[in-house]
């Protein structure tokens, strides 16, 4: 008696409706969504009879973490892994343009990059668009001594925090920058304030009242700062002559020489944040100490209201806040950024990183990165928010913006959509070969935004592609010949014409018949050439 069992694989695609349901009901990640939808058609349906179906998240920064390699030559490790604060897994992206380089956060998804060949840039980790500014020896007020004493990591931390006024990347065109974008950094030994704009050769050193500032932030059309003591002070770049920082708020009652500032705008406001560190320098001179030679222990918020007392000179006034509500704060290495709370970020806490130079290039082993965390602001408490170990010199891990793949498939519908309405549904288009080109090319367009361009694209971006799609395809529609019924109303009045037409060929000869097909000729083809460089538009 044969007693063997045979199995045999089952098709996933054999699976019963009401198994697949209850599958596609589990999942409350819209990246996982989509994936499940896209196995094959019995799972699309199953998606598609739900009642509620995951929405598309908040957008949240991701934790860039540090190289592998923290030496100034890399080899081939070009990738850097990102945490997905959502589902707390890690993607990888190769990144050659950040190799061997410190990064800093700057808004718009930018970084700003320095490395040992003293070039400075703004890099876009997703698109890898470079942007190169003047050069480190162009920063005034510094004289530049070469010393093999001091660890080659000085010269790259060199800036530390910048600040942006726009996207530097140009909206009307890709391949250019925006010229009106200025970039407002800190620097040197003394931490004092220099701006460029996009395109300029030298950094312009910005008059202070002070030195040893914490952060830079752009907020309603100006350049605000703050130094080490709370005080902070605006700037005005419109002279180039003459660019200053005046004093808008004093500093706060409470200082210490361990509290970082942080200027921050959520919900409109501009917020002053106090970082609280404790602990001691070097491992060694602290036995007791179990955490890190340096951790964060408290914040304290301030708000910047509007200051209307009568013989106060400041033009802001510093009001104590206990609550974020529901936003989150991030802060560390990038542009400090306010988000509002959602299923991945927790409300009312800060999210910050280690971003600590002035101790960890010299004395903390293995870099910076371990003073890391998420604090509760109710509560007190802190928690990581990373469970593995991510330290560098060169570039801690810090937060950057979000990407979706959302907008990658909507590009690729998009770049169809034009393929379709461009050189399919046209009269003037009869050259097959010249049309099989242009879907062609229409299809390398959705290649290049599928690898490069949209994958930074944000929530907003989406329905700006959106409005390009539908803008694109009204205007395939408004270049085409006239309607069906617009002719067959004006067909009655073209048979009197007609008549006329044919008694004046009699008496013209061959001249009217050679006329008439070449103004209409011409009229086909600057209508052609208009369709041509509308669909190439609307590609863009």
């Amino acid at each position: 008696m044969d007693c063997s069992l045979s199995l045999d694989m089952a098709d996933w695609t054999d699976l019963p409706m009401d198994i697949l349901v209850v599958i596609a009901e589990s999942l409350t990640v819209i990246e996982d969504f989509t994936s499940f939808s896209a196995v094959c058609k019995e799972w699309q349906s199953a998606t598609a009879i739900l009642k509620k179906k995951p929405s598309l998240p908040t957008r949240y920064p991701r934790l860039m973490l540090s190289e592998k390699v923290d030496t100034k030559d890399q080899g081939n490790q070009y990738d850097r892994y990102f945490l997905n604060l959502l589902t707390s897994k890690t993607c990888k992206l190769k990144l050659p343009e950040a190799s061997g380089r410190r990064c800093l956060g700057a808004h718009y998804g930018w970084l700003f990059t320095v490395g040992f060949d003293l070039q400075i840039n703004l890099l876009h980790p997703f698109s890898r668009q470079q942007i190169c500014l003047p050069p480190f020896l162009t920063f005034p007020a510094q004289r530049y001594e070469y010393d093999e004493t001091y660890p080659p990591q000085e010269d790259i931390v060199f800036v530390k925090k910048i600040a942006i006024s726009s996207n530097p990347q140009n909206k009307n065109n890709l391949h250019d920058y925006n010229h009106e974008c200025v970039i407002l950094a800190i620097y040197g030994e003394f931490c004092v304030l220099a701006f460029a704009r996009l395109g300029d050769t030298l950094w312009t050193n910005i008059q202070v009242p002070s030195r040893c500032y914490d952060d830079v932030l752009y907020y309603k059309g100006r350049f605000y700062a703050v130094d080490c003591h709370g005080v902070v002070v605006v700037c005005d770049i419109n002279d180039n002559n003459d660019p200053k920082a005046t004093v808008v708020a004093p500093a706060p009652s409470e200082t210490h020489d361990e509290i970082q500032k942080y200027l921050v705008e959520s919900s409109g406001d501009l917020l002053l944040v106090s970082r609280i560190r404790g602990g001691t320098i070097f491992e060694g001179d602290d036995d007791d100490n179990k955490k890190a030679p340096y951790y964060t222990i408290d914040f304290s918020i301030l708000k910047l209201e509007e200051n209307h007392e009568k013989g106060n000179n400041y033009a802001y006034k510093l009001t104590k806040v206990n609550t974020l509500e529901d936003r989150a704060l991030f802060l560390g290495n990038n542009v400090s950024t306010s988000l509002p709370s959602s299923e991945c970020i927790k409300a009312n806490c800060i999210y910050f990183t280690d971003d600590n130079y002035g101790l960890f290039s010299f004395g903390e082993p293995g870099g910076g990165g371990r003073d890391t965390g998420i604090f509760d602001i109710e509560n007190g408490t802190i928690q990581s928010n990373y469970a593995g170990e991510s330290r560098s010199i060169l570039s801690p891990p810090l937060w950057v913006p979000n990407f979706s793949k959302l907008p990658v498939g909507l590009s690729c519908l998009f770049g169809l959509a034009i393929s379709f309405f461009g050189f399919s549904c046209r009269r003037a288009i009869s050259a097959t070969g010249f049309t099989v080109l242009g879907i062609v090319n229409k299809l390398l367009t959705v290649v290049i935004n599928l690898v490069i361009w949209d994958k930074h694209s944000t929530f907003v971006g989406t329905l700006g592609l959106l409005i390009c799609m539908i803008g694109g395809i009204m205007y395939q529609q408004s270049t085409r010949n006239k309607a069906k019924p617009v002719k067959e109303v004006k067909a009655r009045e073209n048979d009197e014409e007609q008549q006329k037409l044919l008694e004046m060929q009699s008496i013209t000869g061959s001249n009217g018949n050679e006329n008439q097909p070449t103004e209409s000729g011409e009229e086909n083809n600057n209508s052609f050439l208009k369709d041509i460089y509308g669909a190439f538009f609307w590609s863009l």
